[in-house]
């Protein structure tokens, strides 16, 4: 008995075993012999498990392949498709023999398929992956979409020996697609649309709020000179006949220049509501802790009289106009001591309240009647009163002044109270800001 081993390269495959009763009858010749012998079936037998190999890989892939939603298919080297998966034959309602040769082409569409042979040919002679969106005739004659991919796969050699084709069928993505271009471009001409007629509104707005406040700045100027005589006058007919008047007319008289006099005043507060935007000056530096000395200056009489105390802490400096922050505090501290309670001395604090995005909040607060939130858009808007003019002397227009020019400076002005309890005016402003009129 002899074992000859079968060898291919170091793998051992297994032994040849050769069995002979009779003695001598493996000689060195003879052995010689067998492993040359055994050197050519391990080579057969190694070509033969390759094969099988193959063919199972093969298997495995093309029912991998089937099992796809996409169109798939294989080409050699040279571009010749030579399989394609169920589902091609399925959408396409073609048969293997229709397919071959060249017969794909036959579910492309005539006007297209110059273009795709074109690149194809391209992929085939640079080796670069196929990469298209093309239509491919379906079995019942309609053409749908798909995005085409091909990959070539290499060999241990770095060789291209096949290529991987896949269709996906996009035709919905690309009908939705298409869709929210359409929508898309319907919405940007609506807000063109919208924009323009919102600019020309605005134009109009801007044209008639100008005209208005012309308006108002001319007949407030107007009717001050006619209102000056017949104070002036009235004046003149007390010193002179005031005796000879008797009462009642003295009486008539008083009415007529209380009535005129706060005429006067309220032609004042709309010249200054005009003039907000119309005579206003550059912005600057100004720091509010000594634009709030200045009106307490020009409150120390008022302060004196009505025994209040004003608290002041430290606040910021902002860029803004001087004058018209001056009218804004004198307006809001005028009337925290003006609206206090019978009995009681005003009592209002000045604080400030750093915010996000470089912004302030200026705080007014006061110890005084207080007035219920149910008003508070009323108390901002032109010659609006909660208390009758024999309660509390004005006009109506302060705040509706300090709500216009905190807009102009790019903030916001709110408030906050209860009927009794006091009120506190919240203004918010940036610290910085280039100057501009509003309407």
């Amino acid at each position: 008995m002899a074992l000859i081993p079968l060898n291919f390269g170091a793998e051992r495959m297994g032994l040849l075993q050769l069995n002979d009763r009779r003695e001598g009858m493996f000689s060195p010749e003879i052995i010689a012999q067998w492993e040359r012998l055994a050197g050519y079936l391990s080579v057969a037998i190694s070509r033969s498990q390759s094969g099988d190999a193959l063919r199972e890989s093969e298997e495995r892939f093309r029912v991998m392949a089937n099992s796809i939603p996409q169109l798939a298919w294989i080409a050699r080297a040279e571009g010749y498709i030579y399989w394609y998966n169920q589902r091609w034959y399925e959408y396409t309602g073609t048969t293997p023999e229709q397919m071959e040769d060249c017969g794909w082409q036959s579910v492309h569409d005539p006007e297209v398929l110059p273009k795709v042979l074109e690149q194809w040919k391209a992929s085939i002679t640079t080796g670069r992956p196929f990469d298209m969106v093309f239509p491919l005739r379906g079995a019942d004659g309609c053409f749908r979409q798909f995005l085409t991919r091909v990959m070539p796969m290499m060999d241990s050699a770095g060789q291209i020996f096949q290529r991987f084709g896949t269709n996906t069928d996009i035709t919905e993505r690309m009908d939705m697609e298409g869709e929210l271009r359409k929508s898309r471009d319907e919405l940007e001409l609506r807000v063109q649309e919208r924009t323009a007629e919102l600019n020309s509104y605005m134009a109009k707005l801007e044209q008639s709020n100008q005209a208005l406040q012309d308006f108002a700045s001319i007949a407030a100027h107007d009717l001050k000179e006619p209102l000056r005589k017949v104070i002036s006058f009235g004046n003149m007919l007390r010193q002179k006949s005031g005796d000879s008047l008797g009462q009642s007319g003295n009486d008539y008289l008083n009415r007529i220049l209380h009535a005129t006099g706060r005429m006067q005043s309220l032609l004042k507060g709309l010249l200054d509501y005009s003039r907000i935007a119309t005579t206003s000056e550059p912005f600057k530096e100004v720091d509010l802790s000594d634009i709030i000395g200045g009106v307490l200056s020009d409150l120390e009489a008022r302060i004196v009289m009505t025994g209040g105390e004003v608290r002041v802490e430290t606040l910021p400096v902002i860029s803004a106009d001087p004058t018209q922050m001056r009218q804004l505090f004198q307006n809001l501290i005028g009337n925290a001591l003006k609206f206090h309670k019978r009995g009681e001395k005003p009592m209002v604090q000045v604080r400030s309240v750093s915010k996000p995005d470089s912004r302030y909040q200026i705080i007014v607060e006061d110890s005084g009647i207080g007035f219920e939130e149910q008003y508070l858009d009323k108390i901002f808007a032109p010659f609006q009163r909660l208390h009758g003019k024999d309660e509390y002397e004005g006009t109506g227009m302060g705040l509706a002044i300090c709500k216009k020019i905190v807009e102009r400076h790019g903030g916001s002005i709110t408030a906050k109270s209860a009927h009794g309890e006091g009120a506190s005016f919240i203004i918010t402003l940036p610290i910085q800001r280039t100057a501009r009129q509003t309407s």
